[in-house]
C-alpha cells in the first residue's frame, strides 16, 4: 500500500472525487451476484465539515431528504473506501448496520482497486477481531501479533485518531445514535455493527462448502 511519511497507509487516488467514484463502480460490480443491491445510484459525497463529524464520532450519514450518501474524510484514509460503501449500501434501502457492513465488505472485495480490497479486510478483520477478543482475549492477541508492522500501525493509528474525540459530544453522539437504532428496528442498537461477524462467518461457510 501507498503510505504517508508516518508510514500509515494513504489513499492513492488523486483526490476523494476520485475514492467516491470507485465506490460508485465497485457497488455496481455486485449487482450480477446480489441482484438486490441494484446499481445506478450516485457516488458517495465527501463531507466539507468532516471534523466536526469526527468530534461526534461519525463517520458517515445518509439524507433521506436529500437521497445522498455522506463521508467523513478527516478519518485515517485506511478506512474512508468501507464507509463509503456503507454508506452506499443505505443509497439502496437497506438500513441495517450490520447487513450495510458486510455489503460494504463485498463491495470492497469485489473492486479492482487494492485500496478497497485492504480497506475491506482492514475493517472486516476489525469486527472479527473485536468478536474474538470478546470471547478469547488471548487468541485474539495471537492473532493480532501475526499482523504485519504495516496492518498493525493502520490500526494503532486509527485508535488513536478517535481517542482524540473522547469526551461529552461523542458521548452524546453515540447515546443518541444507539436510541436511535433501538427505535428502527435494531433492538442492538450501536452494537448491530459489529454483527457483520455473523454474516462474515456464514459467507465463509458458503464459500467452504462449495
Amino acid at each position: 500500500m501507498k503510505t504517508d511519511g508516518n508510514s500509515v497507509m494513504e489513499l492513492r487516488a488523486d483526490g476523494y472525487g476520485r475514492v467516491a467514484e470507485e465506490a460508485r463502480t465497485a457497488y455496481d460490480r455486485l449487482q450480477p451476484d446480489y441482484p438486490l443491491l441494484r446499481a445506478g445510484y450516485s457516488a458517495p459525497k465527501p463531507v466539507a465539515s468532516s471534523r466536526l463529524m469526527s468530534k461526534f464520532n461519525i463517520t458517515g450519514i445518509f439524507f433521506p431528504f436529500t437521497f445522498e450518501a455522506n463521508v467523513n474524510t478527516d478519518v485515517p484514509e485506511y478506512t474512508i473506501p468501507f464507509t463509503m460503501c456503507h454508506e452506499l449500501t443505505h443509497l439502496r434501502g437497506f438500513m441495517r448496520e450490520d447487513e450495510a457492513n458486510f455489503a460494504a465488505y463485498l463491495a470492497c472485495e469485489k473492486s479492482a482497486d487494492a485500496d478497497f480490497q485492504y480497506s475491506g479486510a482492514a475493517m472486516a478483520f476489525t469486527y472479527a477481531s473485536n468478536a474474538l477478543f470478546a470471547a478469547d482475549a488471548k487468541t485474539a492477541g495471537t492473532v493480532y501479533a501475526a499482523l504485519s508492522d504495516g496492518v498493525r500501525r493502520d490500526l494503532r493509528f486509527n485508535s488513536e485518531y478517535w481517542d482524540k474525540f473522547k469526551g461529552p459530544a461523542a458521548e452524546v453522539s453515540q447515546k443518541a445514535n444507539n436510541s436511535y437504532l433501538k427505535a428502527n428496528a435494531q433492538p442492538d442498537g450501536v452494537q448491530s455493527y459489529g454483527r457483520m461477524v455473523d454474516l462474515l462467518l456464514a459467507l465463509q461457510r458458503a464459500r467452504s462448502a462449495k
